[in-house]
C-alpha cells in the first residue's frame, strides 16, 4: 500500500473471487470463515463495493 492511502479491506471468497472494501464502507469486522456475507455493488460502478453485511441464519 502507497503512504497516504486509507485503508482497504479484502474480501476472498471460497470459490476464488474477491471484493476491495474502501475504507469508508461498513463492513464487518472479522467475518468468521464460511460465514455468508451480502456484498452490495455501485449500480453505475460494478468493481465499487457499496455495501457489506453478514447474511442472516437459515
Amino acid at each position: 500500500m502507497r503512504a497516504g492511502c486509507k485503508e482497504t479491506k479484502v474480501i476472498l471468497l471460497e470459490d476464488g473471487k474477491s471484493f476491495t472494501v474502501g475504507a469508508g464502507i461498513a463492513a464487518p469486522a472479522e467475518p468468521a470463515v464460511g460465514k455468508k456475507v451480502v456484498v452490495t455493488m455501485d449500480g453505475d460502478d460494478m468493481t465499487k463495493v457499496t455495501q457489506v453485511t453478514l447474511s442472516p441464519p437459515m
